[in-house]
């Protein structure tokens, strides 16, 4: 319910609203952003809102982000 509402063009589709929780480096993490916003998923997706938190890293190590993504996901129907 972060989003401010469902575009009136995807009112009509259902929805599944999860948080997806990951660990991983930035540039992994900007690849998969990469790969939602070219629709690999074969759905639509938004993402409601992203939190980066960065983890402990030992030496000169790359630093390594905690990532929390809440997404809803429009459903097909038909088919």
């Amino acid at each position: 319910a972060d989003g401010g509402g469902t575009p009136e063009a995807l009112q009509g589709f259902p929805t599944r609203v999860f948080n997806m929780q990951m660990t991983g480096k930035y540039s992994t993490l900007v690849d998969f952003l990469y790969l939602l916003g070219a629709m690999k998923l074969d759905r639509l997706v938004t993402i409601n809102k992203i939190t980066l938190s960065p983890t402990k890293t030992e030496g000169n190590a790359s630093p390594v982000l905690t990532v929390q993504i809440p997404v809803t996901a429009y459903m097909k129907t038909g088919n």
